[in-house]
């Protein structure tokens, strides 16, 4: 019991001392309050850190990418092209449509600003 006290301490700044249940064996408030903000904590902790929504955004497109790989190779090409036709139904060419246009906006988006910092 002392080492979880010391730990909560040490990670939270708050002076938490031992409280005794009551006859129904629940916790008093401040207890319960301690234990319950200390996920909220350190879920504050990893959202304020740089790194942490490019890493979740990567992880869900490479999560969704073998997703997809998968539900090809178990339904085939042609029923998925049938079934979903705007997800799966472009071919080579629109793929590399696709892919002029996202180049293109971003070599846009880059001249913009190039643009922008040598005017101010």
């Amino acid at each position: 019991m002392t080492v979880w006290l010391e730990r909560i301490r040490s990670t939270t700044g708050l002076s938490v001392r031992p409280t005794r249940d009551d006859c129904f064996g629940q916790r008093s408030a401040a207890t319960l309050n301690t234990v319950m903000n200390t996920p909220h904590r350190i879920l504050e902790r990893l959202r304020s850190g740089l790194w942490f929504m490019p890493t979740l955004i990567v992880s869900g497109a490479v999560a969704m990418a073998f997703g997809l790989i998968e539900a090809e190779a178990a339904f085939g090409p042609a029923q998925l092209a049938q079934e979903w036709p705007r997800l799966f139904g472009a071919g080579a060419a629109g793929a590399r449509g696709l892919l002029e246009s996202i180049a293109g906006s971003m070599i846009t988006v880059a001249g913009v600003t190039f643009s922008i910092t040598i005017v101010a």
